[in-house]
């Protein structure tokens, strides 16, 4: 996921907003654009109004991810990059959501927090179906030491089909659990 980070924080914001617009008008505008969109690379060459809109106005985009379904991992995606304290509780909702990028952008987001009271909801993640879940989970849990991590962390670890299908974060795991061995 760190190049994936990388590689939104390299998107060309190529457009800029309006002053003149209000947040809802900007945030419209944003989403026509990418609507536009005729192929994958032309999409994020024209996610800059976007990511402004989500630095800008997270609690109104908020609104239009519920507002526009089809816009939801797009939006998601550029809030998950936000550093706003506003956006956790949202983000702790959409962990449950049924698309997995959702959940993904989620514990992107999420794994910026370190408080006790998530650590249940990055036990979830180390036992998501999906593996871009899973692997930001673990990355979620890299520094905590906690029972119920640990627990999580050994039945990931002891699937097959986690080690078969995602080496680089089954490494990760397994160092992670060498912690908990060493202290």
């Amino acid at each position: 996921s760190k190049a994936a980070l990388s590689l939104a924080f390299s998107i060309p914001l190529t457009q800029s907003l309006d002053v003149n617009m209000n947040p809802y008008e900007e945030i419209e505008k944003a989403l026509e654009t990418i609507s536009s969109a005729t192929d994958r690379w032309d999409y994020e060459e024209k996610q800059g109004p976007l990511w402004q809109a989500a630095i800008k106005y997270p609690k109104e985009m908020m609104e239009y991810f519920y507002k526009y379904p089809d816009h939801q991992i797009s939006i998601s995606w550029c809030l998950a990059n936000v550093k706003n304290i506003i956006l956790k509780e949202f983000f702790i909702e959409q962990s449950k959501n049924k698309n997995e990028y959702i959940r993904w952008y989620s514990f992107i987001y999420l794994r910026k927090h370190k408080s006790k009271s998530i650590i249940p909801i990055f036990v979830k993640g180390l036992k998501d179906r999906s593996s871009l879940v899973k692997s930001e989970a673990v990355q979620a849990v890299k520094n905590i030491k906690d029972e119920r991590v640990e627990k999580a962390l050994k039945h990931l670890i002891g699937l097959k089909s986690f080690k078969k299908h995602s080496p680089g974060t089954y490494n990760e795991a397994i160092k992670i659990l060498q912690k908990y061995e060493n202290i």
